[in-house]
């Protein structure tokens, strides 16, 4: 049962007092890792943990309560990391964004560089494909019929790689 709460618990989570005091922690978050203290007596700090009733990211740090060599309880203290958990997804996404924008310009460029005049998607992809590629130590087969540019990707993948000034 949940005995103490301050009124920072409210600020933060939004939750009122009287929503919580004297309730049993399993029935209002079935999945707070607070039970784990509780059950394992042992401390635990979670850098972001989700609250899923009301929808919230918090960093916690949980410590079990012993009194006079006897386990009471546990305590937990939080602090509401939602908003910089929104802001980290957010740059994560941009990141991503302009890590394929670069990728298309270096693309281009690439076409422009092997004279390249097609602009096929398939193709632009492939060259795409073969910058990643490039990058890894990975053994790379190339395939493909007569007169379709098998060496123009070798080369491109070979100028590209972290090997290229070797055979």
């Amino acid at each position: 049962l949940i005995f103490y709460a301050n009124k920072n618990y409210t600020t933060i989570l939004g939750v009122p007092l009287g929503k919580i005091m004297g309730k049993n922690l399993r029935v209002i978050e079935s999945e707070a890792a607070l039970i784990e203290v509780l059950e394992k007596k042992k401390p635990i700090t979670k850098e972001k943990t989700y609250i899923k009733s009301i929808d919230k990211y918090v960093s916690v740090r949980m410590f079990p309560l012993i009194a006079e060599g006897e386990f009471q309880g546990a305590v937990s203290i939080f602090k509401d990391v939602t908003e910089t958990n929104k802001l980290n997804n957010e740059i994560e996404r941009i990141s991503q964004q302009a890590q394929a924008y670069k990728t298309q310009i270096q693309v281009s460029n690439i076409r422009k560089n092997l004279n390249i005049v097609g602009k096929d998607p398939h193709y632009e992809r492939l060259i795409s494909q073969a910058l990643v590629v490039a990058k890894t130590d990975a053994t790379v087969l190339v395939r493909g019929e007569n007169g379709t540019g098998k060496e123009v990707i070798a080369k491109l993948i070979q100028s590209n790689s972290l090997r290229n000034k070797h055979p």
